[in-house]
């Protein structure tokens, strides 16, 4: 059984939340632009994440307003040193901590007097293979140029091939690739080990909308 990492569904008060930070002028991401449909081909992360964090309760996870996961340093050391397959990690950039300041109440940048959280990309490396043809997707455009293909979002849960899996523990599906999937045995660590700020939802019954 496979199951859908996401982020709560409410999040907890003053509890750390990320955004790409607009600072510097380098490109994270090298990609190419289609001429005809106008998308944005993801090629390769070329430089580490440069995020923005707002709040003050740092816990296991932490999330963004991208499909990019972060973790803090503790969940990073214990999915590394696990023998689970198909993650990565690098280090990421903070420019900025926004929250409260408890005498004042105003919002100011932590960072200034105030030593950063270790945070880290959660990369994602396993390959769950295409969603067909065990899924039935309705396919909303197709460019005649690039050959991208756009699906509806699924509704009626991720079901994964077994065949096209290639059998790590964190895996992406090659149409959706911003949804994560983990196997039971990820999940399992993560509960053992009391982890917060996640939840897994059953893939088949996942739904995008």
């Amino acid at each position: 059984m496979f199951w859908v990492l996401d982020r709560p569904a409410v999040r907890l008060d003053d509890c750390i939340y990320a955004t790409i930070s607009g600072a510097g002028d380098k490109p994270t991401w090298q990609s190419s632009i289609c001429p005809t449909c106008g998308r944005s081909k993801f090629i390769r992360q070329v430089r580490d994440l440069s995020v923005e964090l707002y709040g003050s309760l740092l816990l296991d996870f932490v999330w963004m307003d991208s499909p990019d996961i972060l973790v803090r340093a503790t969940l990073m050391e214990l999915l590394r040193n696990s023998p689970l397959a198909g993650l990565a990690f690098r280090k990421v950039n903070i420019v900025a901590w926004w929250q409260t300041d408890p005498t004042t109440q105003e919002t100011i940048d932590w960072l200034v007097g105030n030593p950063a959280p270790e945070l880290f990309q959660l990369l994602v490396l396993g390959k769950g293979g295409s969603i067909l043809p065990q899924n039935k997707p309705r396919i909303e455009s197709a460019c005649t140029v690039c050959g991208t293909l756009t699906y509806a979002p699924l509704e009626k849960g991720i079901f994964v091939d077994p065949s096209q899996w290639d059998g790590s523990d964190i895996f992406v599906m090659q149409e959706f690739p911003g949804y994560v999937l983990v196997t039971e045995r990820f999940l399992h660590l993560l509960t053992a080990h009391q982890i917060q700020n996640y939840i897994a939802i059953p893939a088949e019954e996942f739904s995008m909308i």
